[in-house]
């Protein structure tokens, strides 16, 4: 169930990073010899969910997802980094993806959902989304988060915290 809607997103993704693609509306062989990528950040349980992809002009494809093993609870956020031929971009977070850890942005066990990202000219990426608490049920907060160009979170953005609320948690 989940494996065909991430096999569609990365077919979908990969018919963009390539200006080259013998026609229009191919897959891109060039992009993991197939078109096609397929990831699995926590286990085969539970699901995965694309939520926000930025082709970069270099040809760097980032994407933004969710990994859940069942309950809410195990929720964990990444963005990955792939090289224009699938591949893990390995100087990109640890083996080519960032975990969002909320521990670091919230100081709780909530996390973070990624909904659109932008690069900036200096090459630091913006993360677009919200912060989901469910310490009382599942309270959304608008929320943008930094990284560096490396993956590692941009402490120089919103005085050290990573991270900028609007809302309820200003």
């Amino acid at each position: 169930m989940k494996r065909p809607l991430l096999h569609l997103i990365f077919a979908l993704a990969s018919l963009t990073t390539t200006a080259w693609a013998q026609q229009p509306g191919t897959l891109d062989q060039s992009f993991n010899g197939k078109g096609i990528k397929s990831v699995s950040f926590l286990s085969n349980i539970g699901y995965d969910n694309v939520t926000a992809s930025l082709l970069q002009p270099d040809g760097k494809l980032l994407v933004a997802l969710i990994s859940t093993q069942g309950a809410p609870f195990d929720t964990v956020s990444y963005v990955a980094r792939f090289m224009p031929d699938g591949k893990e971009d390995l100087s990109f977070g640890v083996g080519g993806k960032k975990e969002m850890d909320a521990k670091f942005l919230f100081g709780d066990t909530s996390y973070f959902i990624a909904n659109s990202i932008a690069l900036q000219s200096d090459g630091s990426i913006v993360l677009g989304g919200r912060h989901r608490d469910y310490s009382f049920g599942f309270i959304d907060y608008a929320c943008i988060v930094s990284l560096m160009s490396d993956g590692s979170f941009n402490e120089l953005f919103a005085n050290g915290a990573a991270r900028v609320y609007f809302g309820a948690q200003d």
